[in-house]
């Protein structure tokens, strides 16, 4: 999952609007067979909105959130 500097959220590189998150990402999950979710945000991005997304990541069954930092 992706979070660009226009808060715009990625699965993948497909952009992917909040209410649809939830369900895109639980499908992805269960084809990957991972509940490992991988986030990767721009340092722009306010910490209540990463906060928001790391939540739906949850929802969506992800058992634990990786951060990416770095580049």
């Amino acid at each position: 999952v992706t979070i660009n500097k226009m808060q715009q959220v990625f699965i993948g590189d497909v952009s992917i609007e909040e209410e649809d998150f939830v369900k895109a990402l639980k499908s992805r999950i269960a084809i990957l067979e991972s509940s490992v979710v991988v986030l990767r945000a721009d340092s722009e991005v306010p910490h209540g909105f990463v906060v928001r997304v790391m939540d739906l990541i949850k929802r969506s069954g992800a058992e634990r959130i990786a951060i990416a930092t770095g580049g």
